[in-house]
């Protein structure tokens, strides 16, 4: 059972990463080139950071993000119930 879990984990995990949807949703909704600077420069950082993401997807980076986030979350939440 916890194999199982374990696996449903990771697997929500590595779905959850960003892909280029989110990018092109950012140049959709006009981010990119918002005459607000905070929104344009945020736009930009984020399609620069997802680009990253989705390149480091040849290297199985979402496997290792997704392990690396469950087992964080779930020692906090475990350290948090010990005290």
């Amino acid at each position: 059972m916890d194999l199982f879990l374990y696996w449903l984990g990771i697997s929500i995990g590595m779905h959850a990463f960003p892909d280029a949807a989110y990018s092109l949703y950012l140049i959709k909704r006009g981010f990119i080139n918002d005459p607000r600077k905070a929104l344009n420069i945020l736009g930009r950082g984020l399609c620069a950071l997802f680009g990253i993401a989705n390149f480091l997807r040849m290297f199985w980076f979402d496997l290792i993000y997704a392990v690396l986030v469950s087992f964080t979350v779930s020692n906090l939440v475990v350290g948090l119930s010990v005290r």
